[in-house]
């Protein structure tokens, strides 16, 4: 696996992301890609785009993040009936 040729598309999971603004704040999620498992329930992705804006989908960095904050990404498969 080439890290330069996966694109947002190639994208197996989702990580849990928190924006904070103040005492506020907001849950979003990032696309991602799991490159490896690390000691301590932690993992090496590859991250796509920017908070959750749409338009960064370019953007890619690699983090290591907690396991429980990565979740898989729910595919729908719809029948032809819709």
């Amino acid at each position: 696996m080439e890290i330069e040729k996966l694109t947002y598309e190639d994208a197996t999971h989702n990580l849990l992301c928190r924006h904070a603004v103040g005492t506020h704040g907001y849950d979003y999620h990032m696309k991602c890609v799991i490159l490896k498992e690390m000691p301590n329930r932690r993992l090496k992705l590859l991250v796509f785009g920017e908070r959750n804006w749409k338009r960064d989908k370019d953007k890619k960095r690699i983090r290591y993040v907690d396991a429980f904050r990565v979740s898989q990404c729910v595919v729908e498969v719809r029948d032809e009936h819709g």
